[in-house]
């Protein structure tokens, strides 16, 4: 056909089918489009770094979606490193790669790594497109969420802010991109325990993404997640629940039962249900959770920290105190042996070590990561 001699505009059309795939959630869907997109790119004889690292870049957002952030880095630093030759190291094109790059280092844990890239996109976003553009406060939102992770709520808040007066001054709240930062904006408001803005916070972002995306969609299924942490931080366990099986159904129907992304809701669930004295049960979601964990990040990941924590809470609850100690001790040690430590986190297991026969402190509920932010996804 004609079509099959002209390699450029199909790389075009598979650039753009994968991008509405990804839109969609159709994650899975999207990666053999991407495959052929980057496999046919290679073979361009005009302008081929440009359109290897674009799908590059894509199929890496692909992968990150999947949860399989590691899979991720090696498709970013092929197209980062294209793109500098390309572009120069000042473009828009090598801040998108630094920013999608920092996202896949602080799912992986490497916040370290992860903030110096981000500030760079910053940085040059900035530079060439002003301080108020969507891109630029789309990159200046990540890296609000990854000072909330290394505990800079004031950095994080000025950050997370000002994005979301950016967004909603161009777009009110018509883009997805508003729900996710008020969702970082309730983040920090649970950091400071203020349990009440935190759960009004979600519920808003809820209520939009609800209304942009319809019920079925995947991040719907994050937003009810974080919600349900709010629910817990004020032992409404019953209300927690709720939200949390819905949000287990989304993933499954979705993506199906082994999803990764379930491990989040599935471990506050769990926290639910020893709040509601069924720990026994508790422990079977825990234990599905962890090898979820396991199976994605590895044996070592500081996200096991947070699972094990929770096992242990729910054997004190259940009085065994032996295997409650021995979980809480592989989660320090996991967070111990970790390159970039939380050292509010570490030191409050420890405390809670100390404190293991009396009454256990409250387990921090997870947050489900958000999803890549790009105005062009």
């Amino acid at each position: 056909s004609e079509l099959a001699r002209q390699p450029r505009t199909q790389v075009d059309l598979l650039h753009v089918l994968a991008k509405v795939h990804l839109s969609l959630g159709l994650y899975e869907r999207a990666r053999p489009l991407l495959d052929r997109e980057l496999a046919t790119a290679r073979t361009l004889s005009v302008d081929r770094e440009a359109a290897v690292a674009r799908a590059a870049n894509l199929l890496g957002n692909q992968r990150w979606y999947t949860q399989d952030p590691a899979g991720a880095i090696p498709l970013y630093l092929e197209a980062l490193a294209l793109r500098r030759r390309r572009f120069g190291p000042e473009s828009a094109e090598v801040a998108e790669s630094l920013n999608d790059l920092a996202i896949a280092h602080q799912n992986l844990g490497e916040l370290g790594t992860a903030e110096p890239e981000f500030r760079e996109a910053l940085r040059i976003q900035t530079r060439l497109l002003g301080p108020s553009d969507p891109t630029t406060a789309t990159t200046a939102a990540n890296l609000g969420a990854l000072l909330v992770d290394r505990g800079d709520l004031t950095g994080a808040e000025r950050l997370i802010r000002g994005a979301i007066g950016d967004f909603r001054s161009r777009w009110g709240d018509d883009h997805p991109l508003v729900p996710a930062t008020l969702g970082d904006l309730a983040r920090i408001r649970l950091r400071q325990d203020d349990v009440v803005a935190a759960e009004a916070l979600e519920r808003e972002a809820l209520a939009i993404q609800l209304r942009l995306l319809g019920p079925e969609h995947p991040s719907n299924a994050i937003r009810r997640n974080n919600l349900a942490r709010a629910l817990l931080r004020r032992r409404d366990f019953m209300a927690a629940a709720d939200e949390l099986r819905e949000s287990i159904a989304i993933f499954t129907r979705n993506f199906g039962p082994d999803d990764p992304q379930i491990a989040f809701p599935l471990e506050n669930l769990a926290e639910a249900l020893t709040g509601l004295g069924r720990a026994e049960e508790a422990l079977t979601m825990l234990r599905r959770a962890y090898a979820m964990k396991a199976r994605t990040h590895g044996a070592h990941h500081p996200r096991l920290a947070q699972n094990l924590r929770k096992q242990s809470l729910a054997h004190q609850t259940l009085g065994h105190k032996e295997e409650a100690l021995l979980q809480l001790d592989k989660a320090i040690s996991i967070l111990r042996g970790a390159s970039d430590q939380n050292p509010s986190e570490l030191a409050e297991l420890e405390a809670l070590r100390v404190r293991l026969l009396g009454e256990a402190a409250p387990v921090e509920p997870m947050a489900a990561p958000e999803p890549l932010r790009r105005p062009s996804d």
